[in-house]
């Protein structure tokens, strides 16, 4: 009896209702980006993360590197 009751609250806990955003295009463009993040989140976020610290520093050098310096000094 306990182990059904169990099971039961873990499939409550565990069931999750799809991801709906009202408009089936933002559905489907949020499930087409978000499935390969899903996979390797890695693969893609580092690769992206330093791409736009490149653009970042490319653009707005002096300030990116003020900013981190007063984020690293100040934490």
């Amino acid at each position: 009896m306990y182990y059904t009751e169990l099971k039961n609250s873990y499939r409550k806990i565990y069931s999750v209702a799809p991801n709906d955003l009202g408009s089936h295009g933002f559905t489907f463009l949020y499930k087409l980006f978000t499935r390969p993040i899903k996979v390797m989140p890695f693969l893609y976020i580092i690769p992206l993360s330093l791409v736009g610290a490149l653009i970042l520093y490319l653009l707005r050098g002096g300030l990116v590197i003020r900013l981190v310096n007063v984020l690293q000094y100040g934490f």
